[in-house]
């Protein structure tokens, strides 16, 4: 289950996941479940994103290998299912590797790219 805090901003609830993410050696599960809920909000809207990930991160490299495969998957079974015309960029980033940008900046990733890079005002 997703929640929608903004237009184009969702949570899944799951206050379990830094914990499974960053404690466990075995974190496929957590990245699974993560993607799956992923898959169903893209579908949701409607998009099929380019996918972009920080590779020398090996959670980042996971979760996007399992995104897309659970994505790719899901979207085959559609027979409707088209690319937009101005497809969306999804970052997967991995927040251990960037520790100090929250001090810097506010907490979030959204605020920083809405203040340092050209987007679309309307999301």
């Amino acid at each position: 289950a997703s929640v929608v805090q903004e237009s184009r901003v969702f949570h899944f609830e799951r206050p379990s996941s830094f914990g499974n993410l960053f404690y466990k050696r075995d974190y496929d599960e957590e990245l699974e479940v993560l993607a799956m809920n992923l898959t169903s909000v893209l579908i949701t809207l409607e998009e099929k994103p380019f996918v972009r990930f920080a590779q020398n991160s090996m959670r980042a490299s996971a979760f996007a290998q399992i995104f897309m495969q659970i994505y790719h998957q899901s979207v085959s079974s559609l027979e409707n299912f088209k690319n937009r015309e101005k497809r969306a960029t999804l970052l997967i980033l991995d927040r251990s590797q960037d520790v100090v940008a929250p001090l810097l900046h506010e907490v979030t990733y959204q605020c920083m790219i809405n203040d340092l890079l050209e987007c679309d005002k309307k999301f």
